[in-house]
């Protein structure tokens, strides 16, 4: 799903509900036509057993395959001592590749999230508390 509010767009990487342990790929979110990114992990509980959620950012030249980790656009790991918190990464994209997308691996236990980008094409950052900024 993808709005827009005066020139900024919002994709949704994984909809907000419990995942249970596994590793989830977003789409690829086609970034050519913007210039910065915020991506938002809007994390809910970890789980009761040691849940843990860990989030990258990747990136490629093309869609659905040849995806690499952009380095330094990871989250650090969300577990029982930071949950039910909202985490927030931001992305200069001029220096990536057209195509992103979001990788988040749930581990032990099932966890509740859910995690949007939103695109701009001018730098919106106005929150100086980020997990990571590229």
């Amino acid at each position: 799903m993808v709005g827009s509010l005066y020139g900024l767009a919002v994709a949704q990487a994984h909809k907000a509900d419990d995942w249970a342990p596994g590793t989830y790929e977003s789409a690829h979110i086609e970034t050519k036509s913007y210039s910065y990114a915020q991506v938002v992990l809007n994390m809910g509980t970890a789980g009761a057993l040691g849940g843990t959620v860990t989030v990258t950012v990747e990136e490629s030249d093309q869609t659905g395959r040849g995806y690499a980790t952009v380095p330094g656009a990871t989250f650090p790991v969300v577990d029982a001592a930071n949950d039910n918190a909202v985490h927030m990464g931001y992305l200069n994209l001029s220096p990536l590749k057209p195509f992103v997308r979001v990788v988040a691996v749930v581990a032990t236990d099932t966890c509740g999230m859910g995690i949007d980008v939103i695109l701009s094409p001018d730098d919106t950052r106005h929150d100086t508390d980020q997990d990571f900024s590229l």
